[in-house]
């Protein structure tokens, strides 16, 4: 499953702290719940720089999903300067030190025409092959000779994390995009139907290989972003919060109780 969040998600927020406690929060929702990739769309506001919150949500998104033991190549940019107070993610692919998994993840440090050194953080181990410096790889490790093979993020058998895309177009063009693709389309709302009304069409959908759930912002809800055309070609729009009680629901807590319903009723 993938979600799509607009770049305007911390745009309520005005300290750079709390935006980017906001965006560890979408770093552990995604991960609790194995989420594959987070789509952000460009969300055209007159009152933000909609560009470089989407720009912050991405690399403070992507610093998040890598790896503790390589952190350390990831280029910090004054946006990112409280990067520190981002939860652990806790996932497979974050060892701990004292761990020797059979997977992990490493970047290429040196080569020569036949083979490459990758650091795995406490170590470094030897691929019988030439790749490119600095590129980040997935390893399947033999720990005795200290030699890695390269493997796909698809053939590691458990939850590997999230990838990171900002697509800088509006919604009703990623929701193209992702048409032609062959995603079933998820859309929230207050509007939207009940998630009790919508249960067995959700569990169908859910069964699925490519399903994204999309989120509207704080200030523009889904069919604010869309016109009647766009809404459409939605497969479903839910409502997973039928009796709430407040006047909103911000955008991270819609993530957190969404994303739990279609955990549950794709496992019924």
């Amino acid at each position: 499953m993938e979600i799509a969040i607009p770049s305007t998600f911390t745009a309520e927020e005005r300290n750079l702290l709390i935006r980017t406690h906001k965006i560890g929060l979408i770093a552990r929702a995604a991960s609790i719940f194995g989420i594959d990739k987070i789509w952000i769309f460009y969300d055209e506001d007159p009152l933000f720089n909609s560009m470089w919150l989407g720009e912050l949500l991405e690399d403070v998104l992507k610093y998040a999903a890598l790896p503790p033991h390589l952190k350390k190549y990831f280029p910090i940019k004054e946006r990112m300067k409280y990067v520190g107070v981002l939860p652990p993610l806790q996932i497979p692919s974050h060892p701990a030190k004292d761990e020797n998994p059979e997977f992990i993840m490493g970047r290429v440090i040196k080569r020569n025409s036949k083979r490459s050194v990758v650091d795995i953080g406490k170590t470094k181990v030897i691929v019988n092959r030439k790749m490119k410096v600095g590129e980040f790889v997935n390893l399947r490790v033999d720990w005795k000779n200290m030699v890695g093979e390269v493997i796909e993020k698809n053939q590691i058998p458990y939850y590997w994390g999230f990838d990171v895309y900002f697509y800088k177009k509006k919604l009703g063009s990623l929701i193209e995009k992702l048409k032609q693709e062959n995603y079933f389309l998820i859309g929230t709302s207050r509007k939207g139907e009940k998630i009790s009304s919508a249960e067995e069409k959700l569990k169908e959908i859910l069964k699925g290989k490519k399903v994204i759930v999309i989120f509207g912002s704080a200030y523009r809800g889904i069919f604010e972003l869309l016109n009647e055309d766009e809404i459409k070609k939605l497969d479903v729009i839910i409502n997973t919060v039928e009796f709430q009680k407040t006047k909103t629901i911000r955008t991270e807590e819609s993530i957190f109780i969404t994303l739990a319903i279609l955990n549950y009723l794709s496992s019924i």
